[in-house]
């Protein structure tokens, strides 16, 4: 049951990743039978978040969940419902992975985090949490590649790691940031990022990171120059 204030965070996913957002914006206008005007939207290849107004225009889209977009089944949700009073990290991202596995990746970056340095190491998050794995919960999954991945470990860091200068994601596999963008709003206090031996190609993809004041980026060891540091 969707709660009587909005805005309201739909969250689409499961269409192709050739998908263009226009194309799909005109096929739920057609299908939506209660009509909807967003006032935000964020459109990645792996998922769709729609902010709406009104409870109305939240239950014609969740009414759609299941339909067949080209041959794929959408899956369609609400992630949750900002409301107006409601807090920096509910404002930012989008859609983030379910709550339970939100809690195992919160456990997990606590125990990699250092409060007297400040520094969160997530160097090889796969290796790291294979060599000390949790005890109880879900198992958790490295995806780097996955938007709801990198926003619910931004989320856990504004919530439970207020105060990390300094983030190390070296040889992660990371090809690209921008599910980065709200990194800035999330953690302002990062001084020093290390994205080393990862495999970005364009120093285009720095862009994502803008509204960060960095002291140091790290980015030895990636395609886009095997020395390039700042």
């Amino acid at each position: 049951v969707l709660p009587p204030m909005g805005p309201y965070s739909i969250s689409v996913s499961g269409y192709d990743p050739r998908t263009k957002q226009d194309d799909l914006d005109g096929f739920l206008a057609e299908k939506c039978t209660a009509g909807f005007q967003p006032s935000a939207a964020s459109f990645r290849r792996d998922g769709y978040s729609i902010t709406v107004a009104s409870q109305h225009e939240a239950s014609g889209l969740l009414s759609l969940s299941g339909i067949r977009y080209r041959g794929a089944k959408l899956d369609i949700s609400c992630s949750e419902a900002i409301g107006g009073q409601g807090s920096v990290s509910a404002q930012v991202g989008g859609p983030q992975l379910p709550e339970h596995i939100k809690t195992g990746l919160q456990s997990a970056l606590l125990r990699l985090y250092s409060p007297q340095q400040q520094v969160l190491l997530c160097d090889n998050l796969t290796g790291r949490l294979a060599a000390q794995p949790l005890e109880s919960g879900p198992q958790l999954r490295v995806e780097w590649s996955n938007f709801k991945f990198v926003n619910t470990v931004m989320h856990v860091m504004h919530e439970s790691l207020q105060g990390v200068q300094s983030v190390s994601l070296d040889s992660n596999g990371i090809a690209s940031l921008q599910s980065f963008k709200g990194l800035s709003t999330l953690c302002p206090a990062i001084q020093n990022l290390s994205l080393a031996h990862n495999a970005l190609e364009s120093s285009a993809e720095l862009k994502n990171l803008q509204g960060l004041k960095l002291r140091e980026l790290r980015l030895v060891g990636n395609p886009v120059g095997t020395c390039e540091e700042r």
